[in-house]
């Protein structure tokens, strides 16, 4: 048996890596007992009804009762997802296995801006010392040696520790940490064949795809008319925030993880600033605008887009070097699942 320990929130890139590491390790290895630990922490859960934070109570009422339909509508789709795509174990069946091997990853497990502000055990499974331990991609958020350092106090007991970004491998390597691999996203480790089974097409066409996290709205503007410049005919498809922030012609408030894909898939361009939006534009060679993340984790698009020599706007891609990582982390997990 193989178990993994990532994210099974409601997001885009937490669900397809989820799925792509369990897909890739059962036809890569044939072993058909992998699954992805049953973890959901209060950190990780989705709320339908958002918290009060002292605003006024009927604004506070009628924001939740606006809302609500499509935070739903979004949960079940993830939910659907999950139970469709994802094969899971309960944590207390987990620890009852006497011979798993435990593979930590990917996504950003060792961050604890998202971890509830605290380096979450299960991640490191300390409660499963007697079984074979690693990490696969795993990411910190951080270049900063002195969380860094603290990550590598938890995983001094794991085999072998993979990591995604080029700035933690690189202190990790300087701090003296053994058996140590730049891994590619999950999702890289499949056919691009794969995703397109799963996609669900969108009944629209020739437009351009904005689809961004933390940023600035005006910088996001800016970008757009550059795109519409090239592509005057395209429509501006949004998705993510309940209000069109952007005034795009069509706003999306909520997207199954299947019309996630379409919309890469089928669009003219990609505007964005999300790691797994800019790794399935790269995927699908969609001409890409990357634009900038406030929150500070940019490390691992920084990686992605080095690695296939991303030069700005509409770039081409190259994807020699990112070919030869992939193969790189497909030896690594044959490595580790067959010790």
């Amino acid at each position: 048996m193989i178990i993994t320990a990532t994210f099974l929130t409601h997001n885009y890139g937490a669900v397809l890596q989820a799925f792509a590491l369990q897909r890739y390790i059962m036809e890569s290895t044939g072993e058909k007992e992998v699954y992805c630990l049953d973890y959901k922490p209060e950190y990780l859960i989705s709320h339908l009804i958002h918290k009060r934070n002292g605003e006024n109570l009927i604004k506070w009422i009628a924001h939740n009762a606006i809302t609500l339909p499509y935070r739903k509508k979004r949960q079940d789709e993830f939910e659907s997802f999950i139970k469709q795509y994802i094969h899971t174990i309960p944590v207390n069946a987990a620890q009852k296995e006497n011979n798993a091997i435990l593979i930590a990853g990917s996504d950003q497990i060792w961050n604890k801006t998202i971890t509830g502000g605290e380096l979450d055990p299960i991640y490191f499974f300390v409660e499963f010392e007697s079984l074979n331990r690693f990490a696969y991609a795993a990411s910190i958020g951080s270049s900063e040696k002195e969380i860094i350092q603290e990550v590598i106090e938890k995983i001094k007991k794991m085999k072998y520790i993979g990591v995604r970004e080029q700035d933690v491998f690189n202190v990790m390597q300087e701090c003296g940490v053994d058996h140590l691999s730049l891994n590619v996203d999950p999702v890289f480790l499949l056919n691009k064949s794969i995703y397109q089974d799963l996609i669900n097409k969108p009944k629209i066409s020739k437009f351009i795809f904005v689809y961004t996290l933390e940023t600035s709205v005006k910088e996001v503007k800016n970008k757009i008319e550059i795109a519409k410049k090239r592509y005057p005919k395209a429509t501006v498809v949004s998705l993510g925030s309940f209000k069109n922030i952007y005034g795009s012609d069509i706003h999306l408030r909520c997207a199954s993880p299947q019309e996630f894909l379409g919309y890469i898939q089928a669009s003219e361009c990609v505007i964005t600033n999300s790691f797994h939006a800019t790794a399935f534009s790269v995927m699908f060679e969609k001409p890409l605008i990357s634009i900038s993340l406030r929150n500070g984790r940019e490390g691992r698009i920084r990686t992605l887009l080095t690695q296939v020599g991303y030069k700005g706007d509409f770039s081409k891609y190259n994807k020699t070097n990112l070919q030869y990582i992939i193969e790189d982390s497909k030896k690594y997990l044959k490595k580790i699942v067959n010790l």
